[in-house]
This record gives C-alpha cells, sequence and structure tokens, in this order.
C-alpha cells in the first residue's frame, strides 16, 4: 500500500506544466497576451503617425494660406505693375483715368494717387464714398518710405487702418524713366480678404494668422486673447529660428504644434498653429481602449481562474482527498461535490461505488469474525 508520503512524492513530482490549473490557464493568458501585444502595436502606429502629422499638418497649413496671400498680393502688383507701364509709356498727367479704371476692377484698391518726384499729388482716385486712405504727412515722414522713394525702389508698409476700420496697406511704386525718377504710384490695398482666406483655409482643423513686419496681427482665423497678441513676433521670430515646425504655447495659450511661411514681397508671415490635443485624439483614444481592455481582460482571467476553481479544480482535489482516506482503510467517506455539471454524477457514481465497497468488506469481516469464533469455540 502507498504511504502518505509516497503519495505526497507523486504529488511533488508531477511537473507545473502537467498541472491542469496550468494547462486550462496557459491558453486564456496566451490569448491576452497576443490581443494586448497586437493593440499596443496599433496605439505605437497611432502615436507615430500623430507624430508624423504634428510635422506635416502645420506646414500645409501654413504653406497653403502663405501661397493663397501670396496670389492675392500678385494680382494687385500685377495691376500695378500694368498701370506703372501705362504711365511711364506716356505722361503723368495721361494717368487719371487710368486709375479710375483699376480702382473699378480691382475690388481691393481703395485709393490710387499719382504723385511728382517731391511727393506732390498730381492725381487721385479712390472707392466711392470713402474718405482720403492714406495720410501722405505720415507717410512721407517714414524713414523706410523716404530712403526707398529717394532710391527709387518699391515700398510697402505694415498693415494700417482706415477711419472705418478697414486694414490696409500701402504700395509704393516709382516710375522711373532712365534712372531718373518721374513720380510713383501710391495704392492704398484693402487687405481684409486675408481673413477670408485664413478662415478658409483653417477648416476648423487648426488656427492660422498673418503677422506684419511689425509684429502686427493682420488677420486671424479665430478670435485670440489681445492680451497675447503682442507675443506673436516672439513666435514668428522663434519658428523661423528653427527652421521647421515646433511645439510651444500658441496664440490661444494652449500647446500647439506651429509653423511659419513668409509671404514675397512683403516680408510678412504666415503661422499656422495645430492643437496638440487634437493631433493626439487617435493615441489618446487608443490608450483608453487599452485600459479598458486591459481591465476586462484582468477581471475576465480572475473570473474564469475563480470558475476553474470552483467547477474543475475544488472537486478533483476533493475526489483526490476521498481516495486518499478510502486507501487508508475509512471505507465509510464520501465525495461531498456542490456543483451540478459533470462532477456531480460522478461523484454520485464514486459514492455509490464507496458504499459497495464498504458493505463487502464489512460483510467480509463479519464473515471473518464468525469464522475466528467458530474456531475458537472448538
Amino acid at each position: 500500500m502507498a504511504t502518505e508520503s509516497d503519495r505526497e512524492s507523486f504529488r511533488n513530482a508531477v511537473p507545473f506544466t502537467k498541472r491542469l490549473l496550468f494547462q486550462l490557464g496557459f491558453p486564456l493568458l496566451l490569448f491576452i497576451g497576443v490581443t494586448t501585444t497586437i493593440l499596443s502595436l496599433f496605439i505605437a502606429y497611432a502615436y507615430n503617425r500623430d507624430n508624423l502629422e504634428r510635422t506635416a499638418a502645420p506646414v500645409t497649413l501654413a504653406e497653403n494660406a502663405s501661397g493663397l496671400a501670396t496670389a492675392f498680393f500678385d494680382t494687385a502688383s500685377f495691376a500695378l505693375r500694368l498701370l506703372y507701364e501705362d504711365i511711364a509709356a506716356s505722361t503723368l498727367a495721361e494717368g487719371a483715368p487710368k486709375l479710375e479704371r483699376i480702382i473699378e476692377v480691382h475690388p481691393s484698391m481703395l485709393e490710387l494717387s499719382l504723385v511728382d518726384a517731391t511727393g506732390v499729388i498730381l492725381s487721385q482716385s479712390r472707392k466711392a464714398a470713402l474718405s482720403p486712405v492714406v495720410n501722405f504727412q505720415t507717410l512721407s515722414e517714414d524713414p523706410d518710405f523716404i530712403s526707398a522713394f529717394t532710391a527709387g525702389e518699391p515700398y510697402i508698409s505694415n498693415a494700417q487702418f482706415s477711419a472705418f476700420g478697414t486694414p490696409y496697406i500701402v504700395w509704393v511704386m516709382p516710375i522711373v524713366d532712365i534712372e531718373c525718377m518721374n513720380g510713383a504710384v501710391v495704392a492704398a490695398i484693402d487687405v481684409s480678404v486675408l481673413e477670408n482666406l485664413v478662415r478658409t483655409d483653417a477648416q476648423d482643423v487648426g488656427f492660422i494668422y498673418i503677422v506684419d513686419g511689425a509684429g502686427a496681427v493682420v488677420a486671424a482665423s479665430s478670435d485670440y486673447p489681445d492680451d497675447l497678441a503682442p507675443h506673436a513676433q516672439n513666435i514668428v521670430s522663434a519658428l523661423i529660428a528653427a527652421d521647421g515646425p515646433m511645439r510651444y504655447n500658441g496664440l490661444h495659450a494652449e500647446p500647439v504644434s506651429g509653423h511659419t511661411e513668409s509671404i514675397v514681397p512683403l516680408g510678412w508671415n504666415v503661422v499656422a498653429e495645430i492643437p496638440l490635443s487634437l493631433l493626439s485624439s487617435e493615441t489618446r483614444q487608443g490608450l483608453t481602449i487599452l485600459g479598458i481592455l486591459v481591465f476586462f481582460y484582468i477581471f475576465l482571467g480572475f473570473f474564469l481562474l475563480f470558475i476553474f476553481q470552483q467547477n474543475l479544480i475544488d472537486p478533483i482535489s476533493e475526489f483526490v482527498r476521498t481516495i486518499e482516506r478510502i486507501s487508508k482503510g475509512e471505507y465509510k467517506t464520501r465525495v461531498s461535490v456542490t456543483t451540478s455539471n459533470e462532477f456531480a454524477l460522478l461523484a454520485h457514481v464514486f459514492n455509490a461505488m464507496a458504499h459497495n465497497i464498504d458493505s463487502q468488506t464489512s460483510a467480509i469481516v463479519d464473515r471473518l469474525e464468525h469464522t475466528v469464533a467458530d474456531l475458537d469455540s472448538e
């Protein structure tokens, strides 16, 4: 008969990989591990794509907005160039009708003036019902204008505002004849259309604004805190120094990825900012899903282990204990199983077998006792 030490040695000799708990739990753990790994790889992919978008998205927005703004100023430059060529081919006195035509066909031209070499206005035309836009006294005191006018070079001012609050620029194109400046065309150009351009380009994806050479925000795709406007020039300087997209706190006082592009020939800059929260939305969503699944898997794992313990491990352990007691001669021991599965049927059959063994053993013992008693009486 096997002793208790023999049975304990047998149990200890069973490798862990051969035990029922491992054989049932390992596939479940493997499934959880593989699923979690696949999801983690998906999140890593989303994170890398977010990083690429942080670089590409603001660049694309800034380039598109810069292209639209440059096209707008190219149109104005083309109109002034045609006017310049017409006047250069005739006389300044014949330029007045030409001014009227340009004002009529070009919606952004607020005012056009012809001045002689001394700065005296020869003729002027402006949109109907508009008061004078360009302040020639202030313009003549601008050192940059004086320098450009004296050298016979084009001059473009930073953004200014009319009496009606309309943002405009002053564009001066000298008229030179055989290296001698005869005068200049002075145009006041409405730049409020730039705000519509940046609003269209932003499309609720990011924030786009245009900063002139003095650091003032000329146009923006949405409202922003006024107290942060002075930081626009610092942002442009930092982006130019970075020579590419960078992360910083934007004009909406939130972390953004931004990029700047210049507007030729003004020397202005377009800045495109996209909130990092928007660019990282897929990563955050993936992490949320991963967290939910990990919690679910942990709960599922413990639940299945509990089910295995109650319906499989415990009944088997009960059978092992009962068999061990019967092997010691405790034939009245019975299996007590609380489950209602196949183990309940097995317990019923096993208890019936134990009952038969107990009955037969008791009968054998009784016969032996009678036989011994009979022998003793003889």
